[in-house]
């Protein structure tokens, strides 16, 4: 007589979902990103509506995730 099990399993991954914000190295290559204005930008007026923010999240980031496993040993 064989015996079965089954098993049944939940995994969760970032449940709360929080976000990893992305500064680049070089901020003034990035249209988005937190860019520091210079003398040039000032005195023309065309300071990036971005400054100051940080809107570019990990590019390593990982949404929440949840996973179901079932498994059945015999």
């Amino acid at each position: 007589m064989e015996k079965l099990k089954l098993q049944f399993r939940t995994e969760f991954f970032n449940i709360t979902n929080t976000p990893s914000f992305f500064i680049p190295n070089n901020q003034n290559d990035h249209a988005t990103t937190n860019q520091v204005p210079t003398a040039d930008l000032i005195a023309a007026g065309t300071v990036s509506p971005a400054f100051g923010q940080v809107v570019v999240t990990n590019p390593n980031y990982t949404p929440s995730e949840i996973q179901f496993v079932l498994k059945l040993l015999f």
